[in-house]
């Protein structure tokens, strides 16, 4: 055993060209297909019926056996950095995404996104779903590529609502049901030419719903209220996603669509939602891990690709990584690439979909997730987060040795700081696994192989010191004011660039606001000079006194006592065209001390005056 092991991790790749077939695909590839990308949420990699019958996914398992499937393909361990890797190919921490709430979701705006690529090949542009990469002027989906677009409130699964470009609109219908409506209406329309269609479902994210039609029946084989409610939301999607399928087939288009299918991290831990027997149900694999951590359960997702008549079905065991899709897509799309594209980390795997699963040349794969995303039966979720997980951050003062870390070299995984789960204990600081021997993580191999381990270690500081010395890692979103089409611009309370020590930024505020001079910061780029009404959204605190808020940019200021209906008009302020900060801070207490004396600064709108 321990001879096959070393076979393994010194000789992988070797081992790969030995055990694979090099097949050809059954028909010349026609140019310029449509592309359609249906990307699940929090759907784990046992999630199917294909693989565990507690489920029931008929459509995606037959587009499974229709398909290219890859065996070791691994996403971010959470939602929003997955799409930032997803839509620009590049490791999210590039892109200005660290983390899924608290203004760390936005991708920055000197990114290039896969829609705006496609768009510049020719294509007509569609997304309908969870955005989750930006939800200010600027930061829409329709204003980086997309010809159309249905934002979809987070979370909302029945009686969907949202912004469709721009434009508010609601729903009578169940949000998988609506996304999918969109999607067939838009793939009708534009039939005639290459289109991208972003199918992105919000199933089966918190909160678990699902239409009662399909609850009733895992409800009578004895699964309880939520379990029942979570196995019907993935049927659901299954349902809708098989709509998909058909529609192509009606349209006769399946022969020039390639169907790709993936899910955006693994299984929720649904702390207090559902119990550990259901959960050990739910892991069919066994795999350790949940959504928000680096074992094999939070990060391995399936990932099928279709093209009828183009790409033969087959199982590739070579690893595959979410960034590898964008410039695969794009090669696929007629590989116009825009002149102000930045380094990619993916690469095309456009041979391993051919079946040539020899010429692509092993590599170092790596990936991070925060401290904060440490799952835990014991630990329900709050939106104030945990160990600061919201606040801004000084790049310059995260040291590499607290770091949540993984390097991959095709089945040999280093892990670094690696979790507690609730299936064992952590493992050493560093430990090193062979993944295709051991899919379950249960044998750490760092002691056999130290040289190996020290090697991998310093290829991961070197990999994460890169990483800091991007210009956009670890930094908030900059607001965009003054944008033509619009009046009104908001700065969510949850974006600081930067914040005093008392402030504790959260999911819905920046809260805890309780001494004179307790402030934050906002990074501004400011499209028009002129004066702006500043307006403020907050929820104050059990003090009997209201605070004074004092509003500061680099040529103005504004000073106001707050009022008791949790909104003040602020004032006007003018604000020259440029990049500036916006600082809010507290200048006076009132009359009556307390703890706190603000819960909370929920937005802020600056509206320009013509």
């Amino acid at each position: 055993m321990v001879d096959h092991v070393k076979i393994v991790l010194y000789f992988s790749t070797l081992c790969i060209i030995l055990s694979c077939l090099h097949k050809k695909p059954d028909k010349q590839v026609h140019p310029r297909p449509n592309i359609i990308l249906i990307l699940a949420d929090d759907l784990g990699y046992d999630d199917l019926s294909m693989r565990n019958p507690v489920f029931n996914t008929p459509n995606i398992d037959l587009l499974a056996t229709e398909s290219v499937q890859f065996e070791k393909f691994y996403v971010n361990a959470v939602c929003a950095p997955t799409r930032a890797s997803l839509l620009t190919g590049r490791h999210f921490l590039r892109t200005g995404v660290s983390h899924v709430h608290g203004g760390k979701d936005f991708i920055h705006l000197n990114e290039i996104l896969l829609p705006q690529t496609l768009k510049a090949n020719g294509y007509v542009t569609g997304m309908w779903g969870k955005w989750h990469s930006g939800h200010t002027p600027g930061y829409y989906p329709w204003e980086r590529g997309f010809d159309e677009a249905y934002m979809a409130n987070l979370y909302k699964h029945e009686k969907s609502n949202g912004l469709l470009n721009g434009r508010e609109v609601s729903h009578d219908k169940w949000a998988d049901e609506v996304i999918v409506d969109y999607a067939l209406e838009f793939i009708k329309n534009h039939q005639k030419r290459p289109f991208f269609a972003f199918i992105s479902s919000l199933t089966p994210h918190l909160p678990l719903a699902a239409p009662e039609a399909y609850k009733q029946k895992y409800l009578s084989d004895g699964y309880s209220e939520n379990f029942s409610s979570l196995l019907s939301m993935v049927e659901h999607f299954d349902h809708q996603l098989g709509r998909i399928l058909k529609s192509l087939d009606e349209l006769q288009l399946s022969k020039n669509t390639v169907v790709i299918f993936l899910s955006d991290n693994g299984p929720q831990i649904l702390t207090r939602h559902i119990n550990k027997e259901e959960r050990k149900m739910r892991y069919a694999s066994q795999m350790k891990g949940h959504k928000g951590d680096i074992w094999e359960n939070g990060i391995k997702s399936p990932l099928f690709v279709r093209w009828t008549g183009n790409l033969n079905p087959q199982k590739i065991s070579r690893l595959v990584d979410v960034t590898d899709l964008y410039p695969t897509l794009i090669e696929l799309a007629g590989n116009k690439i825009p002149d102000n594209q930045l380094p990619t980390d993916g690469r095309s795997i456009l041979p391993y979909l051919r079946g040539d699963t020899i010429s692509l040349q092993a590599r170092v794969s790596f990936d991070y997730t925060h401290q904060a995303w440490v799952p835990d039966d014991n630990l329900s979720y709050t939106i104030d987060g945990v160990h600061s997980e919201y606040d801004p951050v000084d790049k310059d003062k995260l040291s590499f040795e607290n770091q949540i870390l993984y390097a991959r070299l095709e089945n040999v995984k280093l892990m670094f700081n690696p979790q507690k789960t609730p299936f064992g204990n952590a493992l050493p600081k560093k430990a090193l696994f062979d993944t295709a021997i051991d899919p379950g993580e249960n044998r750490g191999l760092e002691a056999l192989y130290p040289e190996m381990t020290t090697s991998m270690m310093h290829q991961l500081n070197e990999w994460f010191s890169g990483i800091k010395k991007e210009k956009n890692s670890f930094t908030m979103p900059v607001f965009q004011i003054g944008m033509h089409g619009y009046k009104k611009h908001e700065i969510p309370g949850t974006g600081p660039a930067k914040i005093s020590k008392n402030l504790q930024n959260t999911v819905t505020m920046l809260k805890y606001w309780k001494e004179v001079g307790d402030f934050s910061e906002y990074a501004l780029q400011v499209h028009r000079d002129g004066r702006y009404q500043v307006s403020l959204w907050y929820e104050k605190g059990e003090c009997s006194s209201l605070p004074t808020m004092r509003v500061l940019t680099k040529n103005d200021t504004l000073t106001q006592v707050l009022t008791e209906k949790s909104f003040q008009n602020m004032g006007v302020l003018k604000l020259e065209k440029g990049r500036q900060n916006f600082r809010l801070e507290l200048a006076d207490l009132g009359n009556t001390p307390c703890h706190y004396i603000l819960n909370g600064i929920k937005k802020i709108e600056l509206s320009q005056e013509f």
